[in-house]
C-alpha cells in the first residue's frame, strides 16, 4: 500500500520562497480518491459531496474515482487503494492516514488535509506519440519544500491516467433525502445514458508501487528533479481526446510493499 502525500501539480512554477533555510512554502492541492462503484445503492450520495468539493476548491482540489469491482474498474488502483477502505462510498484525503477511513462526511478529516503542509509540487507535461496512439510519455520536474534522505526508496512518483468522462454503466440509487440532488429523484436503476462519471481512474500501475529510482536518494530543498516515464493507455479506452493524467509522489510505509 501506499501513501499519496500532498502534491501541488501544475504547468507553471508556484512556489514561494519565504526566505528560510531550507525551507519553502508550496501551494497546495487536495486530493481526494472517491471508492464507489455502479452496484452500490448508496454511492450517488458520494456525488453531491464530490461536487462541493469542485465547486469550493476549483483547481485546488482533484477528486478522481475509483471504481471496485463494477465494469469501470481499475484493478491496480483499486487493490492499492483498498486497505483504507471501509465501506462504499468511501473518500481518502491525501492518503496520508495508515488506518481504515470513511471520510466522505468527516469535516475534521478534511480540514487535517487542507491544512497539512504540502511535500512537493511537480511541473508536468504529457505528450502522445503520433505513430502510437496509446502511448504518452510524462516529463515531470518535481520539487520538494523540505530535504529528505530517500535512500531507502520512501519516496517515488506514481502516475495515473484519468478519463473525464464515462457514460454507458447503470448506476444503482437509493437515495432518499433532498441533499442529495437530482439523485434523490432519481429511479433505483439510473440509466447509463444519463449517468455520468468523472475523473474514473483508468491506468494505475504505478500509482502506488510508484517508480523505482524516479527521485534521488538524497532530496534537496528547492531543487528541481527531472524525470520522463512512458504509460500506455488501455488499448480498449484509446480515444484521440479524452486523457489527462496526474502525477503524485507516494511514500510507502516501510513495513508494507
Amino acid at each position: 500500500g501506499m501513501r499519496a502525500v500532498p502534491a501541488f501539480v501544475q504547468k507553471v512554477a508556484g512556489a514561494k520562497n519565504i526566505g528560510r533555510a531550507g525551507f519553502i512554502v508550496l501551494q497546495d492541492t487536495l486530493l481526494a480518491e472517491k471508492a464507489t462503484a455502479n452496484w452500490c445503492n448508496s454511492c450517488p450520495t458520494a456525488i453531491p459531496v464530490s461536487n462541493r468539493l469542485k465547486d469550493r476548491y476549483h483547481d485546488e482540489a482533484i477528486v478522481l474515482e475509483v471504481h471496485a469491482y463494477d465494469p469501470i474498474e481499475c484493478t491496480p488502483y483499486l487493490t492499492g487503494i483498498s486497505r483504507w477502505l471501509q465501506g462504499y462510498p468511501s473518500f481518502i484525503y491525501n492518503r496520508m492516514k495508515d488506518y481504515v477511513q470513511n471520510s466522505m462526511n468527516n469535516d475534521q478529516v478534511l480540514q487535517e488535509a487542507l491544512l497539512a503542509p504540502t511535500t512537493a509540487k511537480i511541473d508536468m507535461q504529457v505528450e502522445r506519440s503520433e505513430e502510437d496512439n496509446s502511448l504518452l510519455t510524462i516529463h515531470t520536474q518535481t520539487e520538494f519544500a523540505k530535504a529528505y534522505d530517500n535512500a531507502s526508496g520512501l519516496y517515488k512518483l506514481g502516475y495515473a491516467i484519468i478519463e473525464k468522462s464515462v457514460q454507458g454503466v447503470v448506476q444503482k440509487n437509493s437515495s432518499s433525502l433532498l441533499q442529495n440532488g437530482e439523485y434523490y429523484f432519481l429511479p433505483y436503476s439510473i440509466p447509463g445514458d444519463i449517468q455520468v462519471y468523472h475523473n474514473v481512474c483508468r491506468e494505475g500501475s504505478t500509482a502506488f508501487k510508484g517508480v523505482e529510482s524516479s527521485l534521488p536518494e538524497q532530496i534537496e530543498t528547492g531543487t528541481n528533479y527531472d524525470f520522463t516515464h512512458s504509460l500506455t493507455i488501455p488499448e480498449e479506452f484509446v480515444q484521440p481526446t479524452i486523457w489527462k493524467s496526474a502525477a503524485s509522489t507516494p511514500r510507502t510505509p516501510q513495513q508494507l510493499n
